[in-house]
């Protein structure tokens, strides 16, 4: 992977901008968001036997950054949450731990103590048997492979005769996942030092030994797996891939390169490796004695733009992991191009409206389109500002919602203003977020042309005593209050054509926003508008889905990577890989002295919990 990205400091937007775009991200959490559905009824047990080894994969991958890799409760996102996460692996934890309650507890989470849910609330939910996989892994986490042996054979000495090698041959059928759905270690090792099980008073066992043994015969009802050696480094493995030409369904050339990078779970590289095609373009890396939960991708350059693989894992029980990287044909026809949702938030300063605007760029042909002239840096898309518009500025984000990095590469041209990224395939694969202001005194006509079809049309402006006039086209959705923010009008419309214009008349003067608070008066053009620390916290907590609708990468030019999705997939991939090169210009640059500590770690911080949730959702 090329990291060679232009070193700058990055920059944030404004608090009040910030704010704003908290808000209205909570807005779009609102209007997004599916429908929450609990779970309905009793818990059932699960239908096949839950398989341990299965669920620590699962549990390295969207549990162990707050759990911590052995489920003692230090994950590294563990210091930002709420409150501190349970340290399933302890013993404390698993003696008292129900099957039904964790299995509950994962599907619905507990989102005031930062554990967001794994079930059918989630946007990228574990299927049931999953979460029961996950469940297995827990009770893994906390049985040593010497307790379940030293369980084992106490079994067989004390217990097999009557219960049978399985657990299955009395009423109490251990291996039934049934037989343990209600019940703890500890009200099972209750009820048999208690004498409530009349058959078991002459059993001649140390209440160690009997713990021991309880943990062993849970064993029988899903598939144990020993933690530590699941964590043991994989001696062997490859990793192969193709690459192929998604516009002309060709190979690529034999001897072109291919580079594998490996990442760490903190997201610091590991290892760089590089190897050509051969002559039906596949390619392939032997690995010896590897981490094994470090994340891979391969990335190409093919005609001035890199492009990468899904990120993955290798498969500890197979030795192998699949990254197959597809690349595409430049294009200069701006038929494909088009814009699947624009949205415009208004906020009202002293003799000024401040203008968001959130474009998210679209690609429907299997093409890279380069612009018109076939030179990038002459302009890709293309956008254009009411004409009174003043102080324009274009910013991208790689990371959470304080974390907005200029958009340097945006030039003017004769019509307005152009990016010179490449757009790669996809929906919504580039964003770009336009600020600007324009006069008002109680009134402004707003205008600016569209050189793509919209596809759908958000306008968001506060409750402040400003109405919308040329309302024809606008569909109201209605007011929404968002906590001390105040409340918010929103509008929208649908099928605007290329060539067409985005047009609204605001008229009144805006003497004050109603907030949960009372009537705050309009401040000056240097005071945030929208006030509260509540707001931006629940949009911190549940605004991430909606921001992921739109953070996505945009192709590239080389030195900087940009990842087609596979057809029909939501493009994470190249987002990912964005995150991942903006946290290497950032740790270049603070190498470099180019930025001061306590700006690299917040900044850092912010990106890697942005790539933890991309990360968290595969």
């Amino acid at each position: 992977m090329n990291f060679d990205t232009p070193r700058r400091e990055p920059r944030p937007l404004a608090a009040a901008g910030v704010l704003l775009l908290a808000s209205f991200t909570l807005l779009l959490f609102l209007l997004l968001q599916p429908s929450a559905t609990s779970a309905q009824g009793p818990v059932q047990p699960p239908q096949a036997t839950p398989d341990a080894e299965r669920g620590l994969l699962i549990y390295a991958e969207r549990c162990a950054s707050c759990h911590g890799p052995l489920g003692l409760g230090d994950g590294e996102m563990a210091p930002q949450l709420p409150q501190p996460p349970a340290a399933l692996g302890r013993e404390a934890f698993v003696q008292q731990a129900v099957p039904a309650h964790m299995f509950q507890t994962i599907t619905d989470g507990i989102l005031p103590a930062g554990m967001p849910p794994f079930g059918p609330q989630s946007s990228n939910p574990l299927s049931e048997s999953e979460r029961w996989d996950v469940v297995a892994a827990i009770y893994s986490l906390g049985a040593s492979r010497s307790d379940v042996e030293m369980g084992q054979a106490i079994y067989e000495a004390s217990c097999q005769e009557c219960h049978g090698a399985e657990g299955d041959q009395t009423a109490s059928d251990l291996g039934d996942a049934a037989y343990w759905l209600e019940r703890s270690h500890e009200g099972v090792l209750g009820a048999l030092t208690a004498g409530d099980i009349p058959e078991h008073d002459t059993l001649d066992v140390a209440q160690e030994e009997l713990a021991a043994v309880v943990t062993y015969a849970r064993t029988l009802s899903y598939e144990y797996a020993d933690p530590m050696a699941a964590f043991a480094p994989i001696e062997a493995a490859v990793i192969t891939g193709t690459v192929t030409n998604q516009t002309t369904g060709d190979s690529l050339p034999e001897g072109t390169p291919v580079e594998l990078s490996a990442f760490t779970p903190e997201f610091e590289p590991s290892l760089t490796m590089t190897t050509t095609l051969d002559e039906e373009g596949r390619f392939a890396f032997d690995l010896t004695m590897v981490p094994p939960d470090l994340v891979y991708v391969a990335t190409i350059e093919y005609d001035g733009i890199n492009y990468g693989s899904d990120f993955g894992r290798i498969d500890r029980g197979e030795g192998a992991l699949a990254l197959s990287v597809p690349v595409y044909e430049h294009s200069t026809d701006p038929s494909s191009v088009y814009v699947s949702q624009l949205h415009i938030i208004l906020e009202f300063v002293e003799g000024q409206v401040q203008v968001s605007e959130l474009y998210q760029f679209s690609q429907e042909a299997p093409v890279v389109f380069v612009g018109e002239t076939g030179q990038a840096e002459e302009g890709t898309v293309h956008i254009s500002l009411p004409n009174e518009a003043s102080n324009p500025s274009f910013n991208r984000s790689f990371g959470g919602m304080e974390s907005f990095f200029p958009a340097e590469n945006v030039i003017r041209t004769e019509n307005g203003w152009a990016d010179t990224v490449p757009l790669r395939p996809g929906q919504g694969t580039l964003s770009l977020l336009v600020r600007y202001t324009m006069p008002y005194d109680r009134g402004l006509t707003f205008a600016h042309d569209v050189h793509y079809t919209v596809d759908s049309v958000n306008l968001v402006l506060p409750d402040a005593g400003v109405e919308l006039t040329q309302v024809e086209q606008w569909q109201t959705q209605g007011p929404q209050t968002m906590g001390e923010a105040g409340v918010f009008l929103n509008y929208a419309r649908q099928g605007l054509p290329a060539g067409d214009s985005v047009r609204f008349g605001l008229e009144g003067r805006p003497r004050q926003i109603a907030t949960s608070a009372g009537n705050v008066p309009l401040r000056d053009e240097n005071t945030e508008l929208l006030v509260g620390g509540g707001v931006l916290l629940l949009a911190v907590v549940l605004g991430g889905y909606a921001l992921h609708l739109w953070r996505n990468n945009q192709a590239a030019p080389a030195g900087d990577v940009a990842v087609a999705p596979a057809p029909g997939s939501a493009p994470v991939a190249g987002r990912r890989d964005e995150l991942l090169q903006a946290i290497a210009a950032l740790d270049d640059a603070h190498e470099a002295g180019e930025i001061d500590d306590a700006a690299y770690e917040e900044q850092r911080q912010a990106l890697k919990e942005e790539l933890l949730e991309i990360w968290e959702e595969q």
